[in-house]
């Protein structure tokens, strides 16, 4: 970006920055005059996608020989080793394959890169790139790479090379470590962000895993550290090993099962590595579930969020939900950063949020209070019958329990198989009063308009304690806990408010809903309090 050009000139073409757009966009100009990392806290109507746009219009361009290499298929020879080092673009990360088609839908020149299973094969077209014949013949993907025929790995190019992508946070650190370095890097929904990390760098084992990957050996106990440390050890040498016999087995005789044990294995083989290379600064959790599967949990982030922040020059964290930037910053160990709070655009009357303190729904009173909450949830329903509308359930067990006794053609329900983006392409087209119900639609999900005029919270979003690093830092710190609890509570109450002329009213029936944001009134951001009824 040329010194003289100011950040807000590089707003999105064809479009007129409002006033408060243009304020935040010169913070953030200032802002990044003095660190690198910046933390937004933008509610919904902000123009976060505006934002993003704007620094990928004014990032530094790729050299024409980086594009050339990359377009090439070049820059992924192992024998070239070139190192790359240059800044360039920019990347936003999104947490759910929505959040990049709302920004590809915004700004058609944004080049979205998803996961394999998303694009089929140019030479078997009933395959998906996934299950794809390359993946069991080597020599077919040099072919592809070479005619440039594969809709996968030209889009991933396309997308390294491009001054504005979109990739979710998984695609994002799978991509080789030389090429993805960006001039700006944006981390969309960034309240989730911990939970990436935590994700990224843990393992699921079980013995049925090790039986199918071929690794002949034993779970250890999870109460001696040096022992699960031996555990992870050798099953990451063993795991290298055995993903280069089953590649071998792939090449003679090629198989689903056996593709599908070559990826698993070098999965998990990369997932203990990631361990292994952090068990001297992490504090891993470890811990074993009923059915013996074996857990190993990184239990801070501080040190992990390098992982993801070495790939940016400069970085910009946003969120409608940060709650307690002091604490968000340490928990991703953050040391310099600058805050910026936008203020929402949005009118509060036309989103109110109604409590219901009837009955609380914690782990003491769910048995007794569920069906009383489902009977109010129902006659909710009933006065918004002409309507469509989202109910958010938080678990598997309240969305069956809702199944099994709401009353009525017109609920949608999450099950097993069926996954959000399903869902909400047929609420969409569905022309009566659909309501959607799942326990996963408060983050990343866009009901605007009058996909949802209407929305429910049935129980307040606390993570369970029956999971060991939860209970762990709920132990130490409960505020971060609580702080979780707020960041998925705001996020729901968000998703039937897209646009400055959205309506949608939000009823929390969960009684213990006051209590928790009373005491946390400090935390919350103004554009939410001012909602309540």
């Amino acid at each position: 970006m040329s010194s003289k050009k100011k950040l807000i000139d590089n707003f999105p073409k064809g479009f007129t920055p409002r006033a408060g757009q243009t304020e935040l966009v010169n913070q953030i100009e200032e802002a990044f005059k003095e660190v690198d990392i910046v933390i937004c806290s933008a509610p919904t109507g902000t123009g976060k996608s505006f934002l993003a746009k704007t620094l990928g219009n004014a990032s530094d361009k790729y050299t024409d020989s980086f594009v050339d290499d990359v377009m090439s298929y070049a820059a992924f020879n192992p024998n070239l080793n070139r190192n790359y080092k240059e800044f360039a673009g920019a990347s936003v990360l999104t947490i759910t394959k929505s959040l990049q088609d709302q920004y590809k839908e915004l700004f058609p020149s944004c080049e979205s890169l998803k996961g394999k299973s998303n694009y089929q094969c140019k030479i078997e077209p009933e395959l998906d790139v996934e299950t794809a014949p390359c993946v069991t013949t080597p020599s077919i993907k040099k072919g592809c790479w070479e005619d440039h025929i594969c809709p996968y790995y030209e889009q991933r190019n396309t997308a390294i090379v491009s001054r504005f992508s979109t990739y979710n946070y998984k695609m994002f650190m799978a991509l080789p470590t030389d090429l993805k370095n960006n001039h700006y890097l944006i981390c969309d929904e960034a309240s989730e962000l911990e939970g990436e990390l935590v994700d990224h760098f843990s393992v699921r084992v079980s013995a049925k895993l090790l039986k199918f990957l071929k690794i002949d050996l034993k779970l250890p106990g999870i109460h001696n550290y040096n022992k699960v440390l031996n555990f992870v050890r050798d099953a990451a040498g063993e795991a290298n090993e055995a993903t280069a016999g089953h590649l071998k087995a792939m090449k003679s005789k090629p198989s689903t099962v056996n593709a599908q044990r070559y990826r698993a294995c070098s999965q998990f083989a990369d997932k203990l590595t990631r361990i292994l290379n952090t068990w001297e600064t992490c504090e891993y959790v470890v811990d074993k579930d009923k059915d013996g599967i074996l857990s190993i949990i990184p239990l801070y982030v501080q040190p992990l969020g390098h992982s993801i922040f070495k790939y940016g020059k400069k970085i910009l964290l946003m969120s409608a939900t940060i709650i307690d930037h002091k604490n968000y910053a340490e928990t991703l160990g953050i040391e310099k950063y600058r805050y910026i709070e936008a203020p929402t655009t949005f009118d509060p009357d036309k989103a109110p949020i109604i409590i219901s303190g009837k009955y609380k729904l914690n782990f003491k009173s769910l048995h007794e209070n569920l069906p009383k909450v489902t009977k109010l949830i129902q006659e909710i329903c009933d006065y918004h019958d002409d309507e469509k509308g989202a109910i958010h359930t938080h678990t598997n067990h309240i969305t069956t329990f809702l199944k099994e006794n709401l009353d009525g053609q017109r609920f949608n329900y999450r099950e097993v198989g069926n996954n959000n983006e399903q869902m909400l392409i047929a609420h969409a087209e569905h022309e009566g009063n659909s309501v959607i119900v799942s326990p996963s639609m408060t983050h990343g999900v866009d009901l605007k308009g009058d996909l949802a005029t209407f929305q429910i919270i049935v129980k307040l979003p606390y993570a369970p304690l029956a999971d060991k690093r939860t209970k762990i830092l709920f132990e130490k710190n409960k505020n971060w806990y609580s702080s979780q609890m707020l960041i998925g509570l705001v996020q729901g109450c968000g998703r039937g408010i897209r646009s400055i002329d959205d309506e949608c009213v939000t009823y929390i029936v969960d009684g213990g809903a006051t209590q928790a944001i009373n005491m946390s009134k400090d935390k919350l951001p103004k554009y939410f309090l001012d909602r309540i009824a």
